[in-house]
């Protein structure tokens, strides 16, 4: 039965101590020192590479930006729309890059998920007709991906 399955499989995991564990952080988690679960500790993995998350004139811009735009558009922009915000930003960080056009994700999983399968022409949604997915996949494509990338990536 799949249960048993999955349930000797999480015991295994477990045995072998790669059970993620997720941890209790106090107070701001992007510092490169924080609290966990009360103990002082060098942060190493924050995506906050320039040390910008917590710099007052970027909180300043985010709390004026919540003020004009909400907490959340509450959908996608293919959804519920494109802020003017975005495209500002994009045609801005196009022009920065000297490029035609440019697009902007919230997460590095989200942009491995939206950009790879467009780059390689291999769209993975369930409402593309087999005729389409097979008609994408005659392309021949390679991609070479290291064991230590992303899940999304592999």
């Amino acid at each position: 039965m799949l249960t048993d399955d999955i349930k000797h499989i999480l015991r295994v995991i477990k045995e072998k101590n790669l059970y993620p564990r997720i941890r209790v952080v106090e107070g701001i988690s992007s510092e490169p020192e924080i609290i966990v679960e009360g103990k002082r500790v060098l942060q190493f993995c924050s995506g906050n590479y320039l040390g910008l998350a917590n710099h007052p004139e970027i909180k300043k811009a985010v709390k004026e930006g919540l003020d004009k735009y909400g907490l959340h558009p509450a959908g996608s922009r293919l959804i519920s729309g494109t802020l003017d915000i975005h495209v500002k930003l994009e045609k801005k960080t196009a022009s920065f890059k000297n490029g035609e056009a440019c697009m902007i994700f919230t997460t590095g999983a989200m942009a491995n998920m939206g950009a790879i399968p467009s780059i390689v022409n291999l769209p993975n949604y369930p409402s593309y007709s087999t005729v389409i997915k097979n008609i994408l996949r005659e392309r021949e494509v390679a991609i070479f991906s290291d064991e230590l990338n992303h899940a999304t990536i592999y």
